[in-house]
């Protein structure tokens, strides 16, 4: 893992890359300290001008064999998913979770970071978005097996169901409340080297 002095060291670095503009509106930073991983440095910053995500890596020649991912993100993409709104995707939730708990922030005037990191720590999902998740997966599957499956990943219907795979992961883990720091990636990951993915997926329906 990363010495936290020379995440932020690195963090500050890459700043002067972007716009005063920018700076300005920025509400928080954080650096993404993963113990699982040494060589890659992830640097959030959440900024009242985004309205999508925008994400670089960078290579800087101070430090060489560290990989720098530099992710601008709008306030909205954390709320979101700290509020649970039916809308927002699989990977959304994964990520603000994963990312929230693995947190060490640079930057937070407003207590920004701070207050979604103590919420994102006794996040609490409804049985109406647990259903809504259900229904969207049931209809993603609809769509792959309308547009065929198979195992080629640029089939439409294999995309389809990645998606409601996605979708699917959600709802054993929101009913046990087990989103943590790496398991729906890890199951992720699992599922998409599974041969039979779409039985796979119809078993995720049923758990």
């Amino acid at each position: 893992m990363l010495d936290r002095k020379l995440g932020v060291k690195i963090s500050n670095k890459l700043l002067s890359n972007v716009t005063k503009k920018q700076i300005k509106l920025e509400i928080g930073r954080y650096i993404e300290e993963d113990p699982l991983i040494d060589n890659i440095l992830k640097i959030w910053i959440i900024n009242a001008n985004e309205r999508q995500i925008y994400e670089r890596s960078v290579e800087l020649d101070e430090y060489p064999g560290i990989s720098v991912q530099l992710t601008l993100v709008p306030p909205k993409f954390f709320s979101d998913v700290i509020r649970g709104e039916i809308n927002v995707p699989f990977w959304q939730v994964a990520t603000v979770v994963r990312s929230l708990n693995l947190a060490h922030p640079v930057y937070d005037p407003n207590f920004f970071i701070e207050q979604h990191m103590d919420a994102v720590k006794n996040i609490k999902w409804s049985d109406e978005l647990i259903e809504e998740k259900k229904q969207v997966t049931e209809l993603l599957l609809q769509k792959a097996e309308k547009y065929g499956f198979d195992e080629d990943m640029l089939a439409d219907g294999f995309m389809w169901a990645i998606k409601a795979a996605e979708e699917a992961i959600c709802i054993p883990l929101m009913k046990k409340g087990l989103f943590g720091l790496s398991s729906p990636i890890l199951l992720l990951d699992t599922l998409r080297q599974e041969t039979d993915l779409y039985n796979f997926y119809l078993q995720l329906l049923g758990v």
